[in-house]
């Protein structure tokens, strides 16, 4: 079994009841279904990062081989 860390969640009085009436068994697959959601919401926007800091290390590298310099970047930023 994977290593677990425990994090508490605001719900409704209702759900929070229905939740500690619950098996252990039935905690345990919640608990899952939980994970791989919040998982799934979380490692999203990283992964877009990763590839948004990708594209630009790429245009980075291929403005340099185009003889840009950052001397001559900042001067096309000041002209508006």
């Amino acid at each position: 079994m994977p290593a677990i860390d425990e994090i508490s969640v605001q719900v409704p009085p209702d759900i929070a009841q229905a939740y500690r009436q619950s098996s252990l068994e039935e905690r345990q697959q919640l608990a899952m279904r939980i994970g791989a959601i919040l998982r799934q919401n979380f490692s999203q926007p990283v992964e877009a990062y990763q590839q948004l800091q990708r594209s630009m290390d790429k245009l980075a590298a291929e403005a340099q081989q185009n003889g840009l310099t950052p001397e001559m970047l900042e001067s096309i930023l000041n002209d508006e």
